[in-house]
């Protein structure tokens, strides 16, 4: 197995763990959190449950939020990754903030400096 198999391999898993650790946590907060919600506003829910429903959203959001760390930490096999990079984090607001922006665009600048033959 070459490198580049390898890197894209390694990019390929961190996207496909992005994707599933996003979904769960839609699924569980449609499925969950959401239904706690209506409750509450019927007087069916306290504030405790919807506090409750949020906290154990949080498990669900920390772990996207990881998977999201890591694919963007994962080498750019190609720059259709990087824009795929690009794209994800604009969508799930990478770029918001000086604690995640600078981190975040430093390594798909590395990216861009290793596909370029710059690096």
């Amino acid at each position: 197995m070459n490198i580049g198999t390898t890197i894209a391999t390694a990019f390929q898993t961190a996207c496909d763990v992005e994707k599933r650790t996003r979904e769960a946590a839609e699924q569980f907060h449609r499925d969950h959190v959401k239904p706690v919600y209506r409750a509450a506003q019927a007087g069916e829910a306290t504030f405790d449950d919807s506090c409750a429903a949020e906290e154990a959203y949080d498990e669900y959001t920390m772990a996207h939020f990881d998977a999201l760390k890591t694919m963007l930490a994962t080498p750019a096999p190609t720059m259709s990754a990087v824009i795929h990079k690009i794209e994800v984090g604009c969508k799930e607001r990478c770029f918001d903030g000086p604690d995640v922006t600078y981190p975040a665009l430093k390594l798909i600048a590395a990216d861009l400096r290793r596909l370029s033959g710059e690096a």
